[in-house]
């Protein structure tokens, strides 16, 4: 496949975590990451418990999802400006955001209103990749509203 830089991959993750998020967002896509360049390399960039880590190429990170058994599908954005690559780099290293997470959230769905944080601080992976996307509102995003938005298109993976 020809992967690109910004491509944003959804991810099904099983364990327990990820299954209580799945019906909290009531969705399949419980996690994401995004493929950047770095070091000359595509790797995939995403929002763990360490906070934003790019940590694997993107061939072995792919691997690694696949022996774990989750589901990935691949997104291609419709397009992209030319501060993406410099909001990555304002973004990597910075902290994870359990409170959006575990509940920021959850009182939108349930409320449709945001009462949690608008920076980038501190995010959580679905927030990492609209911020690197540009995608105004990044703090409200969740992978479904991701996988939703015409701000990206399939791409066919095989």
């Amino acid at each position: 496949m020809n992967y690109k830089e910004f491509d944003l991959i959804l991810v099904h993750k099983t364990s327990i975590q990820h299954k209580i998020i799945s019906k909290f967002i009531k969705s399949k896509w419980n996690h994401c990451g995004t493929v950047v360049t770095s070091y000359g390399e595509l790797m995939v960039s995403e929002a763990l418990s360490k906070g934003v880590e790019t940590r694997l190429r993107l061939e072995d990170w792919i691997k690694e999802q696949e022996i774990k058994g989750y589901q990935l599908k691949f997104r291609r954005p419709t397009s992209i400006d030319n501060k993406a690559g410099q909001r990555y780099n304002d973004i990597k290293g910075r902290g994870y955001e359990f409170k959006s997470l575990a509940f920021f959230h959850i009182v939108k769905i349930v409320t449709k209103k945001w009462i949690g944080t608008k920076n980038i601080d501190k995010v959580i992976c679905s927030e990492l990749s609209a911020y690197i996307r540009g995608i105004k509102e990044y703090w409200l995003m969740t992978p479904d509203d991701l996988d939703k938005s015409d701000l990206y298109y399939d791409i066919n993976t095989k």
